[in-house]
């Protein structure tokens, strides 16, 4: 084993009449440069999500992979499309027909509330996934957002979904 080596992998020699060469291995690959950030993305899907809690029948962390497959659809033309629309994240979580208002946790902290029902009819309201840099190209890192003309500055980036009753909206207030 060469100590100078900065990879720290040993070579394994093998020696005729031993069945198979035992010791340590490194994997190498290329990745094609077009698709390293959407690869890294894959990689922290954990960081790249939102989680939901609250009136929904299946609370939890939504993580990247799942809400790229909610923008793209079954549709492979749909690959690079990037808007989530309300209704179908509402429908992954399979919120409760009891929620009235869902309070949006933003990765500033802050804390805004909406109607559930303003929320669906609104058609300019989305979610969004990844963000276009300068050079065009989409990072595929940045936050889940919510876009909308009634969104307070038009834009908010997304940490949770929490959904609730009137009732239980109005005793977090107090």
């Amino acid at each position: 084993m060469n100590d100078e080596q900065t990879t720290r992998h040993r070579a394994t020699r093998v020696r005729s009449g031993r069945g198979r060469p035992a010791g340590y291995y490194e994997q190498c690959a290329e990745a094609p440069e077009g698709g390293r950030s959407m690869d890294l993305a894959a990689l922290l899907g954990s960081l790249v999500g939102i989680d939901v809690s609250g009136l929904v029948d299946r609370p939890g962390r939504i993580g990247f992979a799942e809400l790229r497959s909610l923008a793209a659809g079954p549709r492979l033309s749909d690959i690079a499309k990037r808007d989530i629309p309300v209704v179908d994240l509402f429908t992954h979580v399979r919120v409760s027909i009891d929620a009235e208002v869902v309070m949006i946790s933003t990765i500033d902290g802050e804390t805004v509330g909406f109607r559930v029902e303003a929320m669906l009819r609104d058609h300019s309201m989305h979610f969004e996934i990844g963000h276009v840099l300068a050079d065009g190209s989409v990072d595929w890192r940045a936050p889940l957002r919510l876009l909308g003309r009634e969104v307070p500055g038009g834009s908010l980036a997304i940490h949770a979904l929490d959904f609730l009753t009137f009732e239980d909206f109005i005793g977090q207030g107090s």
